[in-house]
């Protein structure tokens, strides 16, 4: 796992000498890396994806970061055949191959395509407007500047759209685990983003009571394959059906 972390540490560094600049906000899975080396340097390495989601608003840059990004050594892939095909940008940093996808949000919700931005398309979320408002900065080993989704807002939006999932997209489990690790497994980072997510569910009360919903159902419904399906995000085992609820029940009743 210190390997593993490493060669993170490189990844992102790098990512964001090129792109901090630009103003993008990092998401995704990357978000529980950064909180835990950077922001909190305590507890344990997160379990996450290894792709880094950049979060990007509409008007954020009038750099062309397609041309930026190839310039940078990164190789353009389609990733659909829609008529605006997704895309992600690949390039090996060290010992990991990084692949960077943008991200934004709806600016009308008939429209479920993805949008061109700045040179390069972005796919449109549900709910990403909360997490392009919210976010902090943070600073890599090598002193470049980058910034991330708040936790609290990361941990609302993954409340929020984990069961958006298609019927059998293991993306889910991964979802609870991850919110479940920002808000317990971090120490005082954790308290923060408790903190964080009461204040933001108590601003949007419509999106709270779908978000509260959302988890309540589950844990209703969940079977022993989902049980165990979501034990194993965690190498440690310690997050389970029963640590979810015990760390959602006292912030949706605050």
């Amino acid at each position: 796992m210190k390997d593993q972390l490493s060669d993170d540490r490189s990844a992102i560094d790098e990512v964001i000498k090129l792109l901090g600049n630009e103003r993008v906000i990092i998401g995704g899975g990357c978000a529980l890396i950064i909180y835990r080396l950077y922001l909190s340097r305590e507890g344990p390495p997160p379990v996450a994806t290894r792709d880094i989601d950049t979060l990007i608003r509409r008007n954020a840059s009038k750099a062309n970061l397609h041309e930026l990004l190839v310039a940078a050594g990164f190789k353009w892939e389609p990733k659909s055949a829609e008529p605006v095909p997704a895309e992600c940008y690949r390039k090996r940093i060290g010992n990991k191959d990084v692949e960077l996808e943008f991200i934004t949000n709806y600016v009308s919700h008939q429209d479920h395509g993805n949008v061109k931005l700045n040179g390069i398309v972005a796919q449109q979320l549900r709910y990403l407007e909360m997490s392009l408002a919210n976010f902090i900065e943070f600073r890599t080993d090598s002193g470049a500047t980058g910034l991330v989704v708040s936790p609290g807002a990361w941990c609302f939006h993954k409340i929020l759209s984990f069961r958006h999932r298609k019927h059998g997209n293991l993306k889910k489990y991964k979802d609870l685990y991850g919110a479940w690790y920002v808000l317990h497994e971090l120490g005082q980072f954790s308290e923060g983003a408790r903190s964080e997510l009461v204040q933001l569910m108590k601003a949007n009360s419509s999106w709270a009571t779908a978000a509260k919903k959302n988890v309540r159902e589950w844990i209703a419904e969940a079977t022993p394959k989902d049980e165990k399906m979501l034990s194993q995000q965690d190498p440690s085992g310690t997050c389970s059906l029963d640590a979810i609820k015990k760390t959602f029940d006292p912030l949706f009743s605050a």
